[in-house]
């Protein structure tokens, strides 16, 4: 069964569609931002890219609010909170209608992140805090656009 991604409002700032092996065991597989919109919602079924041993993401609500289905739990997520979705766990996500999520996100993969969720202790699907990382996303996106694709570690 393949993923389930609906947004009319997205802008993809980089997406590597095929990832190569890295050195550092690090993979940037798409980071991108999503204008509010009372339609938005994925869905993934925790198998996406088993080859890279499983995709983790990363995203931080800029404002709005909406809702994340994993394990039987719903969480609610709105503006300034920032989450983690781990992987090998199906899960979907949403807008609420009334008031829907700017958000920016980055998709990753490889055992560098596996390590950094370990030793965070992160072993659920879902991972949310309340925590101001709008300048974080920001800075890494602005690495990720000005990559040299001739430099990429292959």
């Amino acid at each position: 069964m393949r993923d389930l991604i609906m947004s009319d409002n997205a802008r993809i700032y980089f997406f590597n569609p095929t990832p190569k092996n890295s050195n550092n065991g690090l993979y940037f597989i798409r980071m991108g931002e999503n204008m509010p919109d009372k339609n938005y919602f994925v869905e993934r079924y925790g198998d996406t890219r088993r080859n890279l041993g499983g995709l983790y993401v990363l995203e931080y609500v800029i404002s709005g609010q909406g809702y994340i289905e994993c394990d039987g739990k719903v969480y609610h997520v709105k503006g300034g909170d920032v989450y983690f979705l781990n992987r090998g766990f199906a899960h979907r996500y949403y807008s609420d209608k009334d008031d829907p999520m700017h958000k920016v996100w980055l998709n990753c993969a490889g055992p560098y992140v596996a390590g950094i969720f370990d030793s965070l202790g992160i072993t659920e699907g879902v991972f949310c805090a309340h925590f101001d990382a709008e300048s974080l996303f920001k800075r890494l996106r602005d690495l990720l656009v000005s990559v040299d694709y001739k430099n990429i570690d292959r």
